[in-house]
């Protein structure tokens, strides 16, 4: 009978271990940002979810303010880059746009977690840290004002302050994601994603058939 070779372990190095430690203080505090919110969400009962002291998050986060925006940052990295090829697409604006709403909605309806914890981080900040709020809320615009200008350039959409529309669409999305996240959607994702759809291609379009 052979004897089992015992399995070597690899030490980490310490950036290695701190990545591991604040990957799970940030997947900790999804969580619980997620189900409480961040502002009913203290730095200890973060630490305690991960399975660390406190002093694991101030050696990782300079405070609340800092691990939300890596919780927020996290969740982008996700679909970031689904909406970015959307964007980046050259298919016709309208195409470009109707990729744009279904491809937000289907994270936020397969991801509610980290849709939740997006949301509870941009009240947060929208009350707390100002200067990120503004600063997310116009790095999220500016695809979708790129699009419209865009769409206008080719005469594929009428004339409009590509800003407001952009605005508007947001607005109207992320209401819609919050509403599918608490369950309080009175309609399927699926149906209010073609209703958002119909209303911004009538809003935009060249001609009013």
């Amino acid at each position: 009978m052979m004897s089992q070779t015992p399995q070597t372990r690899v030490r980490m190095s310490r950036d290695e271990s701190r990545e591991v430690t604040r990957s799970r203080l940030i997947d900790a505090a999804t969580e619980l940002f997620a189900q409480l919110g961040v502002s009913d969400t203290s730095l200890r009962t973060v630490a305690e979810h991960a399975g660390y002291s406190r002093g694991a998050v101030h050696s990782n986060f300079a405070d609340k303010a800092e691990l939300a925006e890596a919780v927020a940052l996290n969740v982008i990295s996700k679909i970031g880059p689904s909406i970015d090829a959307v964007l980046a697409s050259s298919a016709a604006s309208r195409i470009r746009l109707e990729d744009y709403i279904r491809t937000y909605l289907q994270f936020c309806t397969d991801q509610p977690l980290q849709t939740s914890a997006l949301i509870a981080v941009a009240r947060y900040q929208s009350r707390f840290d100002l200067d990120r709020f503004d600063s997310r809320g116009k790095d999220s615009l500016r695809g979708i004002i790129e699009l419209f200008e865009d769409g206008q350039r080719r005469e594929e959409m009428r004339a409009f302050d590509p800003w407001l529309m952009a605005y508007m669409l947001r607005s109207t999305v992320d209401a819609v994601a919050a509403h599918l996240t608490a369950g309080a959607l009175p309609t399927s994702a699926d149906e209010a994603a073609n209703e958002i759809v119909t209303t911004f291609d009538r809003a935009t379009r060249t001609d009013d058939r």
